[in-house]
């Protein structure tokens, strides 16, 4: 199957999937934090927070975000997030 038809339908699913009120981006940036504390902490995050999932369902760029943050939470919930280097910018 060619790439555009299958981005066509998945474009079109996410089309009927939505809902006459729904969270926006910057909705979803205030509640991500504590979605995903939840989740890291073994908790029901989409029971709780149900127009979080679906936004995440529906919105590419805050998906990957939020991959981005769950997995720094994940690390340091297991103290694996390794200290900063300093990089030293060279001065000219």
């Amino acid at each position: 199957m060619p790439v555009y038809l299958e981005s066509f339908r998945q474009w079109i699913r996410q089309v009927y999937a939505t809902r006459d009120k729904e969270l926006d981006c910057d909705g979803f940036y205030e509640l991500v934090p504590r979605y995903v504390d939840m989740e890291v902490a073994g908790e029901d995050a989409s029971r709780h927070f149900p127009h979080v999932t679906h936004h995440l369902e529906q919105c590419a760029e805050c998906h990957d975000m939020y991959l981005a943050l769950r997995d720094v939470v994940q690390l340091d919930a297991h103290e694996f997030v390794p200290e900063l280097v300093r990089v030293r910018r060279s001065t000219r």
